[in-house]
């Protein structure tokens, strides 16, 4: 069992404030339980409601293999839950232990493509033939931890996937939304899923079975590759009712900045779902830097440095940020951090 100091110290990197109400009075403090099991989160269900938070996010409740955290978000089937942080035995028992002390899940979904799994197999059959025989093996085990169809057969083909270019120009709308996220070195990248009705249909039956193990909340990754129109006729009202949804939309400032513009600001034009307040942490950022000024941080919604606090969720650091090279400039130091939390 932690102490409240070590509970602080250890996931001090790993906690989003999240600012869900109106105004400051009904802000929410999400724990952001980032590469923890299932189990370790049941266990202190007590202790993460005593510390004062009102929800906890948890890793992508999916089929994953691997070690690494960023397995985590390589999604091999929505029908299971089953990577190295548990089960969904295991996400079922968590899940209870924290609506019984008051607290809500909050499950991270990855819609925006699957498993890179290039090395293995050329076809685009998900999951693949090596992971159905894993199935037919042991189909006691794995009908148990099914959350819907049936898992005789791959649930994805080759009909389900974009084409196979890479992103190379981050400011093309159209690629950043329908190319693949690829790494360098010759990377063939993440399969990037189409939003037609077969694929709809899988992820609104995936979000559904989450809902009945008791999530209460969805963190979009990746909304930024995302199309409005996927977003949206995933998540229908009938799949939000009774949820919040926020999407991870990256950007590097609010109004006038580039990737506010194209993509942030169209995707809280084009829903109602909360997002991550990027522009903000600039503002935080700048005024905590060397030269800053505090008088970025008097009302920076009031010229659009802000999200407005009914859509804000706040944050001092993601889990991209330590963990991804791309991001790690983005680290504030612990001062300036606590600042931040206290701002």
């Amino acid at each position: 069992m932690l102490s409240r100091s070590q509970t602080a110290q250890r996931s001090r990197w790993l906690i989003a404030a999240s600012l869900l109400g109106a105004s400051a009075a009904q802000a929410e403090v999400v724990l952001h339980a980032f590469n923890w099991p299932y189990s370790r989160i049941q266990a202190q269900a007590q202790e993460i409601k005593q510390l004062g938070y009102a929800s906890v996010l948890v890793a992508p409740p999916l089929k994953s293999e691997g070690s690494a955290w960023w397995a985590r978000y390589q999604p091999q089937d929505y029908r299971v839950i089953e990577h190295p942080l548990g089960n969904t035995d295991s996400f079922r028992a968590m899940s209870n232990a924290l609506r019984g002390q008051g607290v809500k899940v909050y499950a991270d979904i990855v819609l925006n493509h699957m498993a890179n799994e290039a090395a293995q197999r050329s076809d685009l059959n998900y999951p693949g033939q090596r992971i159905l025989n894993t199935y037919a093996s042991n189909q006691s085990y794995w009908n148990q931890q099914r959350l819907f169809g049936t898992l005789s057969s791959n649930f994805l083909s080759q009909w389900d996937f974009g084409p196979a270019h890479c992103i190379n120009d981050y400011n093309n709308v159209w690629q950043v939304q329908n190319w693949r996220l690829c790494g360098g070195g010759g990377d063939v990248g993440l399969p990037d899923l189409v939003a037609n009705t077969w694929v709809v249909q899988q992820q609104q039956s995936y979000l559904n079975a989450l809902k009945t193990l008791g999530v209460t909340g969805f963190r979009i990754d990746a909304a930024k590759h995302m199309s409005l129109s996927h977003v949206n006729n995933v998540l229908t009202p009938t799949i939000k009712s009774g949820v919040h949804v926020f999407g991870e939309v990256i950007t590097g400032g609010g109004a006038g900045e580039s990737e506010y513009e194209r993509f942030l600001k169209p995707y809280l034009d084009g829903t109602d779902h909360g997002a991550y307040d990027f522009p903000l942490f600039a503002q935080i950022r700048a005024a905590l830097g060397f030269g800053g000024s505090m008088n970025r941080l008097v009302d920076p919604g009031a010229y659009g440095q802000a999200l407005a606090s009914s859509r804000a969720v706040t944050f001092t650091v993601t889990h991209d940020i330590p963990n991804n090279s791309g991001f790690r400039y983005l680290i504030l130091d612990p001062t300036d951090e606590k600042l931040a939390y206290a701002y």
